[in-house]
């Protein structure tokens, strides 16, 4: 089916109605499904709906007008994202030119507009001419996207590639590292194998254009430079290209830059095309049309300049597509080869919430895809992809492929036995071992390379330093060697370069990744921590400072280390002093009796038939937009003084993280009363901060409410009486958003499934709405507890408390649309919290954003 999404000025409301009505055929067809932003329902995320309503778009429809033009948002946003895809050839974008308006000076003059000859509809003498000539246009543009659409669809059709070499063949099926499976002996990059996604970058401007699949046809249809960084999955990528051409009923050529020794392409085609294929005929190969070159590794090639002009001269001119995989490091080079002039320029993506989820899935499928049932796959996924995401958030451990790989393998297969460490601590130290493994190091080996890394780690840390140098290196050898037995620095230090582990910049000697530094720098804290007396005051200064990424890692990584009471009670004692001239927000009906009319006022929530895969999907979008606007509050928060209210803030939030690792990761070992009152300071820091809130936007609610009226003053259309009640209801939702926000953040971040008894315990002691409802998301979100007779008496408690009535009915819908919940479960929490099932119901959306 073919997706519309159809773009307007809220001023063009009737024009859009219009179009629908001459549509509503072809969607009754089931031809296409047009998409506006009036299908967006209250509470969910605006801009991320349209975003992914863009991306899923395989045509884009816009109204055009004066209002349209005028427009930020329809032309920053959303006309820029088309004219991205229009020129990679994934979106079809087609102009209609409703009222008169100067859009032929804009980049939609380029295009053929509708309807006939661009008139707009406005002059012509009867509107449904007009719109039908609409519809003819579209109809015509539709049946060649719906051709287009078949041909890709047969291409795709899996072909047996009898005529592939046997050895090649079975090199193509092997992932980069050898994984070990409960379901499946043998796991061939084919079962888990996710395409990345790629930033089209644009070189001139060194600005990100675009962001694709590496599985878009138009990747490989013309000449592609793609750019990553080690193990990113270049080779994994370059072999599920060639098996996608193979599929295609292309015959591809797969070789590597070591390959590309001279600059006969013909010798090298051939040379290649043996190994590759059986009974090859070269002479049939030379005269095909559509041949396709995939080179890996193209940095490796020991051709010099002039010589690499020459040889991509000649590809150029033998092969129709060619696709040139590369480390970062060779787009500097480019420029200086002018033969590449043409080529697109695409950035392999590290992986996201979403691929993230991709892989996840595969995983906990493989071996069993007919098999599972759904509410088992949704545990599983979900259970796996927290571990990881916790694993590798801001980047701590890069979120590569064969990372997340090592991370599910690890999670899947731990066993606590024996282990000092945490699970999450044994993950990381298990990374490490894989690393050392690569320069084989023996085992009788492994203690002193730890032991080096420990104490280097630490006198970086002592230092505060992040970079060695040549002298500060010096000097830590001279320490060591008269500590412990000596060893040899430079082979040490050789050996743990070619592993991955350190690397030499041109500061110094640095640890290659944040998490083995942390990881390092808190074993070095935590086995000293009665052994010197500067320890502990090291520690507290990490712990007054967890606004700070360092500090705050450093910390969370201490824990994996080190069951010691100090710490924990440390840790207590700073949460206890954030927001402590506030009480805990307890979210009574007095409390929020301010927001009674607002929530009377707005439309109601009604349960509507949603996929739960798409579900799934937005929400992994919306973390990945949320992730990115964490960085750069964190950022920020970093270069503040401990006091700043941002840095209070994010301290907070940290807290509450660091607190929720140790209750998954210590559960078993600490005493109850211990994880009682870690779960309770981490309830009540986030509610303090929320009655912090609750105040301080109650006493600058008019000099708030005349922020938002003077940036609402920019729409000339809005009067005096609207713009005041728009303004207050804007306050209002503000305010709404932070207290669900607020609510989910604590539950998500102290959540686990192992510690039911010890929320039970917290909700018995403080009865009311605000705990209520943070015990009802971790229900929800870790046990998978649908209860609804619980639910039904939550509220009937909150009944004269609509505000958080609300907030309750939206973590229900969110668990319900993310989750297969049956028909009869649906009714009956329709009966519990008067929450009505609508499956085709669109609420027109009111925003002065737009028109």
């Amino acid at each position: 089916m073919i997706e519309v999404f159809i773009s307007y000025s809220h001023m063009d409301r009737a024009f859009k109605t219009r179009l629908e009505v001459g549509l509503s055929q072809l969607e009754r067809q089931g031809q296409i499904k047009s998409w506006t932003d009036g299908q967006i329902i209250p509470g969910q995320e605006w801009a991320a709906e349209i975003s992914g309503a863009l991306e899923r778009a395989h045509i884009v429809v816009f109204l055009v007008s004066p209002d349209f033009l005028a427009s930020d948002y329809c032309i920053e946003k959303e006309l820029e994202a088309a004219i991205r895809r229009h020129d990679v050839d994934t979106t079809i974008v087609i102009p209609i030119v409703i009222r008169p308006c100067d859009w032929q000076t804009t980049f939609l003059g380029n295009l053929q507009a509708l309807p006939d000859q661009a008139i707009p509809v406005s002059r012509w003498d009867d509107a449904d001419d007009a719109w039908l000539s609409v519809i003819e246009g579209m109809k015509k543009v539709l049946s060649d996207r719906q051709e287009r659409l078949k041909i890709e669809a047969q291409s795709s059709l899996p072909v047996v590639a009898q005529e592939i070499a046997k050895p090649f063949k079975k090199w193509l099926t092997e992932s980069e590292v050898e994984l070990a499976h409960r379901n499946k002996d043998v796991v061939s990059l084919q079962d888990i194998f996710v395409y990345q996604d790629l930033r089209l970058l644009d070189i001139e401007s060194d600005e990100i254009a675009l962001t694709v699949s590496a599985s878009e046809p138009s990747v490989t249809r013309g000449w592609a430079l793609i750019f990553g960084d080690e193990q990113t999955g270049k080779t994994s990528l370059a072999k599920m290209m060639f098996l996608r051409l193979v599929n295609d009923g292309q015959t591809p050529l797969l070789i590597t830059g070591e390959d590309v020794k001279g600059t006969d392409i013909e010798k090298i085609a051939k040379s290649g095309l043996r190994q590759q294929y059986d009974n090859f005929d070269f002479a049939n190969y030379r005269a095909m049309n559509g041949k396709s070159l995939i080179i890996d590794d193209y940095e490796k090639t020991r051709l010099n300049r002039k010589h690499q002009i020459t040889f991509i001269e000649v590809a150029k001119r033998f092969f129709d597509c060619i696709v040139i995989i590369a480390d970062t490091s060779f787009q500097y080079i480019v420029p200086d080869i002018p033969s590449l002039d043409g080529f697109a320029h695409y950035e392999l993506m590290l992986f996201g919430n979403v691929k993230r989820y991709e892989l996840t899935k595969k995983w906990v499928e493989l071996g069993v895809e007919n098999e599972i049932k759904e509410d088992q796959l949704y545990q599983g996924i979900d259970a796996l992809k927290r571990h990881a995401d916790t694993l590798v958030r801001n980047n701590i451990v890069p979120s590569k492929p064969i990372y997340l790989l090592t991370i599910l393998q690890t999670f899947e297969s731990y066993s606590p036995l024996g282990v000092e460490l945490t699970s999450y601590g044994h993950c990381y130290q298990y990374l490490i071992y894989r690393a050392l493994e690569k320069t084989r190091i023996s085992h009788n080996e492994i203690e002193v390379y730890i032991n080096f890394l420990t104490e280097l780690a630490g006198y970086a840390f002592v230092k505060k330093v992040l970079a060695v140098d040549k002298g500060g290196l010096e000097e830590f050898a001279r320490e060591y060697n008269a500590r412990y037995i000596s060893i040899d620095k430079d082979i040490v230090v050789r050996n743990l370069v070619l592993a991955g582990i350190l690397f030499n910049s041109t500061e110094g000697l640095r640890f290659k990744y944040k998490y083995i530094y942390y990881f390092y720098a808190a074993k070095y804290l935590s086995e000293n921590l009665y052994r010197s007396d500067d320890i502990r005051p090291k520690i507290q200064e990490l712990i007054a400072e967890l606004h700070r990424e360092d500090s705050a890692n450093i910390i969370i990584f201490i824990t994996h280390h080190s069951k010691d009471a100090w710490i924990i009670d440390e840790l207590q004692l700073a949460m206890m002093e954030l927001f402590d001239g506030h009480g805990e927000a307890t979210l009574t009906s007095d409390d929020l009796h301010f927001m009674k009319e607002f929530i009377d006022e707005i439309p109601k929530l009604i349960l509507e038939q949603r996929d739960v895969e798409s579900e799934r999907r937005k929400d992994n979008l919306l973390k990945d937009e949320a992730e990115n606007t964490e960085r750069e509050i964190e950022k920020k928060s970093s270069e503040l003084e401990p006091t700043a209210l941002l840095a209070q803030i994010n301290k907070a939030f940290k807290g509450m993280e660091i607190i929720g690792q140790i209750l998954r990761n210590r559960h078993g070992s600490l005493p109850r009363n211990t994880l009682v009152a870690l779960t309770e300071q981490a309830y009540d820091v986030g509610l303090r901060f929320l009655q912090f809130f609750l105040s301080a936007s109650s006493t600058a609610k008019d000099e708030i409410v005349d922020n938002i009226k003077h940036h609402l003053l920019e729409n000339p259309n809005i009067d005096n009486e609207s713009l005041e009640k728009e303004a207050r209801n804007l306050f209002l939702l503000m305010t709404y958003g932070v207290i669900f926000g607020v609510i989910r953040k604590i539950g998500f971040s102290v959540g686990t499934k192992e510690l039911d008894e010890v929320y039970v315990s917290i909700e018995g002691q403080k009865e009311t709405p605000a705990v209520s409802l943070i015990n009802q998301t971790i229900q929800l979100q870790f046990m998978k507890n649908l209860d609804i007779t619980t639910i039904g008496n939550l509220y009937s408690r909150l009944k004269d408390n609509p505000a958080c009535g609300r907030v309750l009915k939206e973590i229900v819908i969110q668990y319900v649309y993310m989750h297969h919940v049956g028909y009869k479960e649906k009714q009956q929490l329709t009966a519990a919290i008067g929450l009505p099932i609508n499956t085709q119901l669109h609420l027109e959306r009111h925003s002065a954003l737009k028109g």
